[in-house]
């Protein structure tokens, strides 16, 4: 009972609907007034508690305890609070209660005294505990919402956000064990090292598709109630809110990020054979040059021209020579490194920066394996290459990227007007050609 309440006039407090037992008695200890709660708590009349000693309502010990203790405590400091007793109903059902009492000015009483069923404390308590319990739980999960949202709107790449979904999965109690994306050259859904999502994902592992605008962009993985990993509500409260959250919040973000890569390969890649197309391979061989000079490593320059890809057009029709040139493109990926750039410079001219070749020998192997890749045959057409290839030594200045292209271009022309040199190798800064 608070000081507010003890102050209330003593008609008003003991007229209110309170969810305790509250009782006036004057200076002896006789009741002159109580609530409903009270007389519902005692199973007395209202009526008939009036007038009766306050002591009557407790046990034998109950009645020491306050004659003895509780009544010269309260003279004494004004306000006893929350002290143990019995009280005794009237179908002399025996009842645990906390008594709290505060003196008063009133002209009516001495003292009002709270009496509140433990058990119902308990359950109060009890339900106060599981409240705070919530809030603190949805103020935890409020704050992770929050860190989700605000970091995958700044990732940049898959990669980062696979990182992110690492981290936020694991404050749910869950952990990632795949994180697979839709292969945009080849069918299925691979990880970001390339390796093909298995038909059906491990035990006690839970496959989640992220969703996006007409398709699935990937999958999750995800292994739920890992003991190595904090939890943000207990183990028996998954956080499936977060975890709801997390994965929309991921598919967002995928589907921005395939969007932006998807638009970055267009602006930067040949679209009848996915190579780099001339600008971004401009680039590419600038930033190569520039590196190489911080480095020390060697570079080769490949310039390939196609030998009869006109009579191709000409005589079967553009649609074959499209087919060819994607033919070319696949043929290249095959006889290059995975780390060497390759790029459609226009028409049916190729070029290919190759890093770590260490001397000519291996630079002429190099060509003529291009060579043997794209000699063919097409509508009873026959089509070769001419390739130019220009070496960088590692102690060698090179000259700046237009001047090492032009001199990759020579090269090819030579290469073409001698048809029994099907490639010409240069190494600067020597100028003479080096025929094979």
């Amino acid at each position: 009972m608070s000081a507010e309440d003890a102050a209330e006039p003593i008609e008003q407090l003991l007229g209110r609907a309170a969810p305790l037992g509250l009782f006036a008695t004057d200076a002896q200890w006789t009741i002159v007034g109580c609530n409903s709660a009270a007389a519902e708590l005692t199973g007395h009349p209202r009526d008939e508690l009036v007038g009766r000693s306050f002591a009557t309502l407790l046990t034998v010990a109950g009645r020491v305890m306050h004659q003895s203790n509780y009544a010269p405590r309260l003279l004494a400091h004004g306000q006893v609070g929350e002290v143990a007793v019995d009280l005794v109903g009237a179908d002399a059902t025996v009842v645990p209660v906390l008594l709290g009492s505060r003196l008063v000015e009133d002209a009516l009483a001495t003292a009002v005294t709270s009496v509140t069923p433990v058990l119902e404390r308990r359950d109060y308590e009890r339900d106060l505990l599981a409240a705070r319990r919530m809030a603190e739980v949805s103020q935890r999960q409020t704050q992770l919402l929050h860190d989700i949202a605000r970091s995958l709107v700044a990732a940049n790449d898959l990669r980062e956000i696979e990182q992110l979904l690492v981290r936020h999965l694991a404050a749910t109690g869950h952990l990632a064990t795949g994180f697979w994306i839709a292969d945009g050259v080849r069918a299925g859904f691979r990880d970001l090292d390339g390796r093909p999502m298995p038909t059906t994902p491990p035990h006690a592992t839970t496959r989640l598709a992220l969703d996006g605008p007409g398709a699935v962009l990937g999958y999750l993985d995800v292994t739920a109630g890992a003991a190595d990993v904090p939890l943000v509500s207990p183990p028996d409260e998954p956080d499936e809110v977060v975890l709801d959250a997390l994965v929309a919040a991921i598919e967002q973000a995928v589907a921005r990020t395939v969007l932006l890569d998807k638009l970055r390969r267009q602006a930067s890649t040949d679209p009848l054979t996915g190579l780099d197309n001339r600008r971004s391979f401009d680039r590419t061989l600038a930033r190569a040059l520039a590196e190489r000079d911080r480095s020390g490593r060697t570079l080769s320059l490949f310039y390939l021209d196609l030998d009869g890809f006109k009579a191709v057009n000409d005589e079967l029709g553009h649609a074959a020579g499209d087919r060819l040139l994607r033919s070319v493109a696949d043929d290249l990926r095959g006889a290059f490194r995975r780390d060497d750039v390759l790029a459609r410079l226009g028409g049916d001219e190729f070029a290919v920066v190759v890093r770590d070749l260490q001397t000519l020998e291996e630079v002429r192997t190099v060509a003529a394996k291009v060579v043997q890749a794209l000699r063919g045959e097409i509508g009873g057409l026959t089509v070769s290459a001419s390739v130019g290839a220009v070496h960088v030594a590692a102690d060698t200045p090179a000259p700046d990227a237009d001047l090492l292209l032009h001199a990759a271009d020579v090269a090819m022309y030579e290469a073409k007007n001698t048809m029994w040199r099907p490639y010409i190798v240069h190494e600067l800064p020597r100028t003479s050609a080096v025929a094979v």
